[in-house]
């Protein structure tokens, strides 16, 4: 016999079996440097890639709180690499300003309207303040924009979630190497961080001065 009835659907999925691997990769006096990997690679080739790659951030970023992609053939050496910030010198001047929007936009994987705005007012913005060179970070840190003023004066920002900009003296390039909440709870004093609200340009100028 058979029946009609309302029920829920049900998917089960079943574990996959897939281990986190914890390396120490670097390890002094002052810090430790450790990788997370996991012991289960992906077929770029497979139908299912890119559902399985999904699954694999989220199963690192949920247990560890960070998250990359590597070639499996990656080193230890391309790991560690990851973890400096490398920048891209660029020049500033009036007859710049259209080229380096257009690099700066290009330098988003399918950039959106508002992304495309907010980097040329940051380019503008950052050449009434007179900068030395602009920077804009590699790899992962390609969000990442900034206008040198000084050799110790570096105005910063990760154009895609920022909602503050940063005016990082000494040692910026060891300072930018933090994330945000690394560096809030940090016992450097050597920023300041300036929200996007009211006239905070005024305010990043005022701290400049």
């Amino acid at each position: 016999m058979s029946w009609t009835r309302p029920v829920f659907q049900r998917t089960h999925w079943l574990p996959r079996e897939i281990h986190i691997l914890v390396e120490v990769l670097e390890n002094d006096e002052s810090s430790v440097t450790i990788k997370f990997s996991l012991d289960h690679y992906i077929d770029k080739q497979s139908s299912t890639y890119e559902e399985d790659l999904l699954f694999h951030c989220n199963l690192l970023q949920e247990n560890t709180g960070v998250c990359n992609i590597f070639e499996a053939d990656a080193t230890n050496d391309d790991y560690i690499n990851t973890l400096y910030v490398n920048w891209e010198i660029f020049p500033p001047g009036e007859k710049n300003i259209e080229h380096n929007v257009a690099y700066l936009i290009s330098k988003f994987r399918n950039p959106t309207k508002e992304i495309q705005e907010i980097i040329a007012d940051r380019v503008n913005f950052f050449e009434a303040l007179n900068p030395i060179q602009y920077i804009v970070g590699e790899s992962k840190f390609s969000q990442y924009i900034g206008a040198m003023l000084k050799e110790n004066l570096v105005l910063l920002e990760n154009v895609r979630y920022g909602n503050a900009i940063y005016i990082l003296f000494e040692n910026w390039k060891q300072l930018s190497k933090l994330s945000r909440t690394e560096l809030l709870n940090s016992n450097n004093r050597n920023f300041v961080r300036i929200t996007h609200r009211g006239n905070w340009k005024n305010k990043v100028v005022n701290a400049i001065r």
